[in-house]
């Protein structure tokens, strides 16, 4: 995870990933949790509170804060199976993370999700975008991190940093003798697994974006039925 400002929710996500954390514990899973951050002890503090691993750098440009972040990682590797970077206005669940460990060692290499719900904290409304094609929740195996060299992000000005990163991914695996697949993880609200992107007063791509009036592509989700099925913690930031 990387995080710059937005005090209030980044410390909500981070520690909301504890019960997560847990919860797969429980089940044989470790899941060791890594942030960078940008801002001194201001970010230092509140990612450390939360029990994740802290990294401070620059926080531009972001695709070499993620780099930093993953070079972070691979100095403390513990011999991660998988890789799932996230943002700090993203959260997963248990579900999404075990479905994400039986891909990999079904021998998958690159999953990209298809699928998000999002939440507007101005309004409280949630729609749903199927088809979504963002970097955050995707799963990445160890032997493709190991292959790109711990690099996944390249600074490229004529594309987003989340497209170059699926031009790279999807090129090494078309190019390579690596063998794996590269498949859709299906996101639906009906699915057990789920991955939410919470939009605030301060986004890189705003709420309007994902609003059923303004995109066709999305469709309404109650807010209260589905966090509550699924994320209740959410609906105290309302």
């Amino acid at each position: 995870m990387t995080v710059w400002g937005r005090r209030d929710l980044t410390s909500f996500v981070l520690k909301e990933y504890q019960a997560v954390v847990d919860e797969l514990h429980a089940e044989g899973i470790t899941v060791d949790r890594f942030v960078a951050g940008s801002e001194g002890e201001a970010s230092r503090e509140i990612c450390e509170a939360a029990g994740w691993k802290y990294l401070e750098t620059p926080n531009e440009p972001l695709w070499e804060k993620w780099n930093l972040l993953l070079e972070f990682v691979r100095d403390n590797d513990a011999g991660y199976d998988l890789f799932i970077p996230i943002g700090s206005d993203n959260l997963i669940n248990a579900a999404y993370i075990r479905v994400a460990v039986s891909l990999i060692v079904g021998e998958v290499k690159f999953a990209q999700p298809d699928g998000c719900v999002y939440l507007d904290l101005m309004t409280g409304r949630s729609s749903f975008l199927k088809g979504c094609q963002g970097g955050a929740g995707r799963v990445f195996a160890r032997e493709l991190v190991l292959r790109l060299n711990w690099n996944l992000w390249q600074e490229n000005p004529m594309y987003s940093i989340d497209h170059w990163q699926y031009r790279l991914v999807t090129g090494i695996l078309d190019r390579s003798k690596l063998e794996g697949r590269l498949i859709l993880l299906p996101v639906r609200l009906a699915a057990p697994w789920q991955l939410v992107d919470i939009k605030s007063e301060a986004n890189i791509w705003p709420w309007t974006d994902f609003s059923p009036e303004r995109n066709p592509a999305c469709s309404n989700v109650d807010t209260q039925t589905y966090f509550g099925d699924y994320f209740p913690n959410c609906l105290t930031l309302l």
